[in-house]
């Protein structure tokens, strides 16, 4: 099997449905501010639909992805997968919704996600973590000046 995320989560899915399972659910590992109440209400949101999106902040990624069935479209992680996955639902006639929660719109790929989790404010050890070696203030001194 090819390597990277999509093939990673498709070998997840594909033993989740050998296992009898009829929904699948991944998200990726830079979300610190997502709570388990955020991803109970991802998984039991709207059961009849096929493929259940959530974007990141820009709506470029997908930082939560809900199959019904596992299988149910070719999985496209990597840029601009939001819009590659809704793609691939409407190809495989597929239906397919958005949801936007607030915990998965924060991952961490650049400098000024940084911020946006911070400014989240969800206490979690990611944020102390952040906070005690002053990030905020890091990436203030590293900005460009206003003109």
């Amino acid at each position: 099997m090819s390597q990277g995320q999509s093939a990673a989560v498709q070998q997840g899915f594909a033993a989740a449905w050998e296992r009898g399972y009829t929904a699948a659910l991944t998200i990726p590992g830079d979300v610190p501010g997502v709570t388990v109440t955020e991803l109970e209400e991802l998984c039991t949101y709207r059961p009849e639909i096929e493929v259940l999106l959530a974007p990141d902040r820009d709506r470029l990624g997908t930082n939560g992805l809900r199959l019904i069935p596992p299988h149910a479209i070719t999985l496209r992680f990597g840029e601009d997968s939001f819009n590659l996955h809704r793609a691939e639902a409407v190809r495989a006639h597929r239906s397919f919704a958005v949801h936007v929660v607030a915990g998965l719109e924060h991952d961490l790929d650049r400098p000024e996600d940084i911020a946006s989790f911070m400014q989240l404010g969800r206490d979690t050890a990611t944020l102390r973590l952040l906070q005690e070696f002053t990030a905020a203030e890091r990436l203030l001194a590293s900005a460009p000046p206003l003109a």
